[in-house]
């Protein structure tokens, strides 16, 4: 990812193993019912409504790693926007 997002250090220590095997049990793995982009197209949808900058930062170049095309991402945040709306 380039580098530790800042909440990840005030994430209590004994909690750690349990939160990475999560997001590489779900988010990181190719095994699962939704491939990557799908993935990374939730993520920022739900981080742009959050809004989380370095979350929607993230999601982003995810989500164009996994081939989501521009069209696809202006698209995802604002079906997010118009269920928050």
């Amino acid at each position: 990812m380039g580098g530790v997002p800042g909440f990840v250090k005030q994430f209590p220590k004994a909690g750690l193993p349990g939160a990475w095997a999560e997001v590489k049990a779900i988010q990181l793995s190719g095994k699962t019912a939704l491939p990557p982009k799908v993935k990374s197209l939730i993520s920022l949808a739900v981080a742009a409504q959050i809004p989380c900058n370095y979350c929607i930062w993230s999601d982003t170049q995810d989500a164009k790693r996994a081939g989501a095309t521009d069209e696809e991402i202006q698209e995802a945040v604002a079906v997010s926007a118009l269920t928050r709306h």
